[in-house]
């Protein structure tokens, strides 16, 4: 919990005090393919514009005439990384040496 609240305050600027609506975590390895492709690529989309200033509204870019938002975030290879999204509610995947999948979800 202590890393996704860090996670939606730094990256966008969203403090999440309140409890989350789901919190799961589970071996990368007990997933099956659909659910780790989903896990993996099935970012959701960003429901608005994140707040000017924030990291992430930094990061994001044009691509064929379309606004690209960060997918992953890589801090150490195959150490950490995550990725956050505010489409409504705020989601924050994180994946823990490779093995640890975990997604908390708010609102």
């Amino acid at each position: 919990m202590k890393l996704a609240r860090g996670h939606a305050a730094f990256e966008m600027n969203e403090p999440q005090t309140q409890e989350p609506a789901r919190v799961t975590f589970v071996p990368l390895v007990s997933l099956t393919e659909e659910q780790l492709a989903s896990f993996e690529d099935d970012l959701p989309e960003m429901g608005f514009y994140p707040e000017i200033a924030s990291r992430a509204f930094n990061r994001i870019g044009v691509a064929d005439g379309k606004i690209v938002f960060p997918g992953w975030l890589t801090v150490q290879e195959g150490r950490y990384r995550y990725a956050v999204r505010q489409a409504p509610g705020m989601w924050v995947r994180m994946v823990i040496r490779e093995y640890l999948a975990c997604e908390v979800i708010w609102g």
